[in-house]
C-alpha cells in the first residue's frame, strides 16, 4: 500500500507540473500554445501474450479487466509533427490456484483466488500528422515508447519498459477549440508471472474514445 501510495502521489505530482508548466509558458508567450489535451476512455482493452504461469503447483493467469483511462498532452510545434506525452490507468485481475486444504478444491483439488491488481502506463510518441492541422479531420500515427508500471498482488511489483505504437485522429467542432475523436495503442513488454520465473512477452493493446481541448484555435476552412 504505501509503494501504492507513493506511486499515486508521483503522477499527480507530475500531472501538476505539467500543467502549470503549461499555464506559466501559456501566460508568457503572446500566441497560444500549439498543444492539444486529450481525455480518454477505453472502447476496448485487451492484454496478449504469455499471460499465465506455474511454479510448483500453483498456476497464476492475468486478465485485463477491462477498465481504462488516460490523459494525454501534445505538442505540435510544427504542421506535420507533434511530441504526445501520456499517462493511463488500467486493471488487470490475477487469477490465482493453489492447493487446497486436504486436497479437496473445486478444481481438480485446487482453490482459485481473483484479485484485482493495477497497469498504468507513462509513455512518449513522436507523431506525424499526414493531414494539415486546420482540416476538419486530423489523423496521427507513430512509433510509442515508456513504462509499463504494474501492481501485483501474487508476485512483485514490476516496472518494465514498454514499446508500441500509435494511430488516431481528432474531428474537430466546428471552429471551436473542442475536437472528438479515438486511438488505437499497442504496447508490448516483458513480465515475471512470479517473482523467480523469466520474464515473458506480453502486448497490452487498447481502442478509445477521446475528448480534447487545443489551445490554438483551428483556422477558418
Amino acid at each position: 500500500m504505501a509503494v501504492e501510495s507513493v506511486r499515486r502521489h508521483r503522477m499527480v505530482c507530475l500531472l501538476v507540473s505539467v500543467l502549470s508548466s503549461l499555464a506559466a509558458a501559456s501566460a508568457a508567450s503572446a500566441e497560444p500554445l500549439p498543444l492539444t489535451v486529450r481525455v480518454l476512455d477505453a472502447v476496448q482493452t485487451s492484454l496478449g501474450g504469455r499471460t499465465s504461469g506455474s511454479q510448483g503447483s500453483q498456476v497464476t493467469n492475468l486478465e485485463e479487466r477491462g477498465q481504462w483511462y488516460g490523459v494525454e498532452v501534445d505538442w505540435r510545434p510544427h504542421p506535420l509533427f507533434s511530441l504526445d506525452i501520456g499517462a493511463s490507468q488500467g486493471g488487470i485481475n490475477e487469477i490465482h490456484f493453489a492447493p487446497a486444504p486436504g486436497g479437496n478444491g473445486p478444481f481438480g483439488g485446487l482453490d482459485r483466488t481473483i484479485r484485482s491488481a493495477s497497469l498504468r502506463h507513462f509513455t512518449v510518441a513522436p507523431l506525424y500528422h499526414p493531414v494539415r492541422g486546420d482540416r476538419q479531420v486530423d489523423f496521427y500515427l507513430g512509433p510509442a515508447a515508456g513504462i509499463a508500471s504494474y501492481s501485483r498482488v501474487f508476485a512483485s511489483s514490476q516496472d518494465e519498459l514498454a514499446y508500441g505504437g500509435k494511430i488516431g485522429f481528432d474531428i474537430h467542432l466546428g471552429r471551436t477549440h473542442w475536437s472528438v475523436g479515438g486511438d488505437l495503442t499497442v504496447l508490448s513488454n516483458h513480465l515475471r508471472i512470479f517473482d523467480d520465473s523469466p520474464q515473458q512477452q506480453v502486448t497490452y493493446s487498447r481502442i478509445a474514445a477521446a475528448i480534447a481541448y487545443h489551445w490554438q484555435q483551428r483556422a477558418p476552412l
